[in-house]
């Protein structure tokens, strides 16, 4: 009977996988003659044949797509439910669908950064903890607030939290959302990250 990694290989020509073989992540590929091969420790895509398949323990199939989107959802959503404050978009992820992407759920607008997290402890490394913390104090308290553009990571960074006073079709009273852009240098331009708990930001929308 063959072997399940050797029947992915088989199907998914060229292709790779990786196994877990003698304790060790191992890397394996097969090549256009069809011989499944292990690659070498140190090297990137050379090896010898492979055929000690009870060596192997564990085999690591990639995700598919379906499995990619359900983990993002997911991820979103554990990450909302640890923040102290609420608005719609931290609603909009506790009740996402896991069948759905995030833009079918109205969670990102689907892009590059989703599920890319900024720390605030990491801002705080940039700028000091004076800005940081009355970033924190204004998400804490539910006002108004807006940093000054400042250097992060090549480009140039904003701070802003917009506390909503009055219900609205899409907001209710007490809602606070808190915002980071990260931007090309001169330009309002770049990555925009949503606040979805009081230590994270997170992918929302690229400009």
């Amino acid at each position: 009977m063959i072997h399940e990694a050797a029947q992915y290989l088989i199907e998914n020509k060229p292709g790779q996988l990786y196994v877990r073989y003698r304790g060790e992540k191992r890397k394996m590929f097969i090549t256009q003659n069809d011989t499944i091969c292990m690659v070498h420790k140190g090297r990137r895509n050379w090896g010898n044949p492979f055929s000690d398949w009870e060596g192997i323990s564990k085999i690591y199939f990639p995700e598919t797509e379906g499995e990619k989107e359900r983990k993002m959802v997911e991820k979103y959503r554990r990450e909302a439910s640890k923040a102290t404050f609420t608005n719609p978009f931290i609603r909009d992820c506790l009740k996402a669908d896991v069948s759905k992407s995030l833009y079918e759920n109205n969670i990102t607008t689907g892009n590059s950064i989703d599920g890319k997290i900024i720390t605030l402890s990491s801002i705080r490394n940039t700028i000091g903890n004076g800005e940081a913390l009355r970033f924190q104090r204004a998400v804490m308290y539910g006002v108004n607030y807006r940093s000054y553009r400042f250097p992060f990571r090549g480009y140039e960074a904003t701070l802003e939290v917009a506390a909503v006073q009055q219900s609205s079709e899409s907001h209710n009273a007490g809602d606070v959302m808190g915002y980071l852009s990260v931007e090309y240098k001169g330009t309002g331009n770049g990555y925009y990250y949503l606040l979805i708990n009081d230590e994270n930001f997170i992918g929302y929308d690229v400009d």
